[in-house]
């Protein structure tokens, strides 16, 4: 009986011990989110958890740009369906809702086309693009020949044409000229024999590039985007620095990489430019040359700064040369290293070699003097995008 009587003893005190256990995390909960007529105004979790501010939890981040992104993969897919469903459905067919199906799908795959052309929320794929366009063309999609010229002068499919170009650049002249015009100066430029040095040919060159540059001037009197872009290059490489930013700032509200190449050319002026060309340079160090060289190079902002004069700075980048300056040296080899189309200063490696260090063995980037670089389109279609897509890719390009 004793035993008995000791074992229901123990295993009472053992099951009081157990319900302590398991109500105390419970009551000291309690106790810390009970309110408290001591608590003072404020954030009502913060006070009255009272967790370390570290263990506070973090704000969740945006999900907007993941929202945008299965949007626009949502509208790629529906694309896909709208020329599947009409590829299956109205072939042949010419009542009113066959003839809106069929305009619909023709501008469907003209818009997949653009996207697999320039990797626009889908993977690079010219022959995908060709096929969208010659698709699209196929339904009555006369936007689509500004896609298939320019594939004939990529060569999305086999080698480039010239000949095939031109025909589709014809018959795209009707639609949208301004387009056209500009394909005419791609397909020259793309094409373009090369000369050799003499006389003669240095003189063809210069009458075939003013040819060329009044194709591209058409072009931008009917407010082709691509057109405006390419002269503000044009203009960056003849150092007129405000006539590139009225070419980039037009195109502007069609493209996005036009308003930031405008925005860069206006954050390298300066209300008091400085006249950094050096007359008297026999008295000059070579270190002085060369780093007055880099200043024009750069384009260094600021009071006391240069505005970028290309032509400058590598006549002054080859007297610090002749004076023996290994960092010069080394520029100008780089420089020379990578020539425009016929033997022009190639604008774009310029602008990368500006933020190198040349006085470093290993040509590491100077970091501080990096600088954002002016940019073309991915291609010359890009703009042709529809602008709601552009907007849902803009928060996670």
């Amino acid at each position: 009986m004793k035993h008995d009587h000791l074992t229901i003893v123990v295993n009472t005190v053992l099951a009081c011990a157990a319900a302590i256990v398991l109500l105390t995390p419970k009551l000291a909960h309690s106790v810390q989110v009970e309110p408290s007529a001591s608590t003072p105004a404020g954030n009502p979790v913060e006070d009255r958890v009272s967790l370390p501010r570290e263990a506070q939890p973090q704000q969740r981040p945006s999900v907007q740009p993941i929202k945008n992104q299965i949007a626009l993969q949502t509208e790629i897919e529906n694309l896909k369906a709208v020329v599947n469903k009409a590829s299956a459905g109205v072939a042949g067919k010419t009542t009113p809702t066959a003839l809106q199906q069929r305009r619909q799908a023709a501008n469907a795959a003209w818009v997949l086309g653009l996207l697999s052309a320039n990797g626009f929320g889908v993977e690079v794929d010219y022959s995908e693009a060709l096929l969208r366009f010659r698709q699209a063309q196929q339904l009555g999609e006369a936007s689509a020949f500004a896609g298939l010229a320019w594939c004939e002068i990529q060569g999305c499919e086999s080698l480039p044409s010239a000949n095939k170009a031109r025909a589709w650049i014809a018959q795209l002249r009707t639609v949208k000229p301004g387009r056209a015009l500009y394909l005419d100066w791609l397909l020259e430029d793309t094409f373009s024999p090369l000369h050799n040095n003499s006389a003669a040919s240095a003189g063809l060159l210069e009458k075939t590039r003013q040819q060329r540059r009044q194709i591209l001037l058409n072009a931008a009197k009917l407010y082709d985007v691509q057109a405006l872009i390419e002269l503000g290059f044009d203009a960056v490489a003849a150092e007129k620095i405000k006539e590139a930013q009225g070419y980039f700032s037009t195109a502007a509200p069609y493209s996005m990489v036009a308003a930031q190449n405008a925005t860069l050319l206006q954050a390298r002026q300066t209300d008091n430019p400085v006249n950094c060309k050096i007359q008297n340079t026999a008295d000059l160090s070579d270190s002085i040359l060369f780093s007055t060289a880099q200043a024009l190079h750069r384009g260094q902002a600021g009071p006391s700064g240069c505005q970028v004069n290309y032509a400058e700075a590598i006549r002054l980048y080859n007297l610090a040369a002749i004076k023996g300056n290994l960092s010069a040296k080394r520029m100008l080899s780089l420089i020379y290293s990578k020539p425009g189309q016929n033997g022009s200063l190639n604008i774009g490696w310029m602008q990368q070699l500006a933020n190198l260090n040349a006085g470093n063995l290993s040509l590491s980037i100077d970091s501080t003097s990096l600088t954002a670089t002016l940019k073309r389109e991915t291609t010359p279609l890009f703009d042709l995008i529809p602008q709601h897509l552009k907007n849902l890719a803009a928060v996670n390009p």
